[in-house]
């Protein structure tokens, strides 16, 4: 088998590459670039026409001619390429064959490499990052612990405190820094919420006895006035008593000189002793009669008596009555009517001392 070989004359200038076959067809060109540019057939007449004509057939046959002599020169051209690429194929397969065995072994290795520098890496930021959460750990620490109990507080400083280090390596000095001033924080936090609680219960223990205070404070101020209210209602009955017995058994002046001997006037259901002033003296007039009373013994008679009167229970205390009356055991039972001159009220709300402290059983 023989191939033609076709010479191609190429020429290179400052217009780029030019192929020196169509040299021709470029000459022919410029001629009827001179001829036809600009040039307006006038197609309606038959002169005209024909010209016009003339001039198409002029140009296709140059046009018609280039596209020949282009595919003779492209012709054995293409062969080449085709016989260039093809044969280039076949010794890039035979290359290929020897070379990616040898690829395979150099990219496993180059991989294997890069997968160790990657294990590598991700090991070592997974190193950085535990450290730098232990850090981060203790910075927030007190951030956290913000409002927790006075107990919560003092686990986490001493916890902070226990924290070791020693696994830091290069972050050691970091840490320790932030270690400090987390503890330094947490042991303040901790300090400001049992100064909290302390005050707290303070306060929680003074409202209680202030609310006691006053619940025993109205209570004996209840029971005081129950009392009073008691020795007004027993006062009041006591005169209501003593005003009904006196209104029966007291004898009008008149009935002095009434003869006893015939019996007290039947008006009179009952008749006790008492007194009536005259000019001479006192007459003390009884069932018996009347007798003239001197004067020294009427003295005898009108003594101050005091009384004390006490009383127990959730309050304490005495009240003091001054009471006129012949002598104490009168005054004893008069002393309601008297003249309340004294009152002491002592609370039973203090607690005793401990005196003593033993094991229990």
């Amino acid at each position: 088998m023989t191939t033609d070989t076709v010479k191609v004359e190429i020429v290179r200038d400052e217009e780029g590459v030019k192929i020196a076959e169509y040299s021709r067809t470029l000459a022919a060109l410029s001629a009827l670039e001179e001829k036809h540019k600009g040039m307006v057939f006038d197609v309606t007449t038959t002169a005209g026409m024909k010209e016009a004509k003339a001039a198409r057939k002029e140009l296709r046959e140059l046009r018609v001619a280039l596209e020949k002599k282009r595919k003779d020169l492209k012709a054995p051209v293409l062969d080449y390429t085709r016989a260039l690429d093809g044969q280039a194929k076949a010794i890039t397969a035979r290359i290929e064959a020897l070379e990616a065995p040898i690829d395979q072994q150099v990219k496993a290795e180059e991989q294997r490499k890069a997968r160790e520098k990657a294990e590598a890496e991700a090991a070592e930021r997974a190193r950085i990052d535990a450290h730098r959460r232990v850090i981060e750990a203790m910075r927030n620490k007190p951030l956290a612990m913000i409002g927790a109990k006075p107990a919560d507080l003092e686990a986490a400083f001493h916890e902070i405190q226990r924290t070791d280090l020693s696994g830091l390596e290069e972050f050691a000095g970091e840490a320790a820094l932030v270690k400090d001033e987390a503890a330094g924080k947490l042991h303040e936090l901790w300090t400001q919420a049992r100064e909290a609680e302390a005050a707290a219960i303070r306060e929680n223990v003074a409202r209680v006895e202030r609310e006691k205070k006053e619940a025993e404070e109205r209570a004996a101020r209840e029971a005081e006035q129950a009392e009073l209210e008691e020795l007004r209602r027993f006062k009041a009955e006591k005169e209501a008593a003593e005003e009904a017995k006196n209104r029966d058994a007291r004898v009008p002046p008149e009935m002095l000189g009434v003869d006893m001997a015939n019996g007290p006037d039947t008006t009179v259901r009952r008749v006790v002793t008492d007194t009536v002033t005259t000019g001479t003296g006192t007459m003390e007039v009884g069932e018996q009669g009347a007798r003239h009373v001197p004067q020294e013994e009427m003295a005898a008679q009108d003594v101050a008596f005091d009384v004390t009167v006490e009383w127990s229970g959730y309050s304490r205390g005495h009240s003091l009555y001054r009471v006129m009356a012949a002598d104490a055991s009168e005054a004893m039972e008069l002393w309601a009517d008297g003249e309340l001159i004294e009152r002491s009220v002592v609370r039973d709300d203090t607690e005793g001392e401990p005196v003593q402290a033993k094991e229990a059983s």
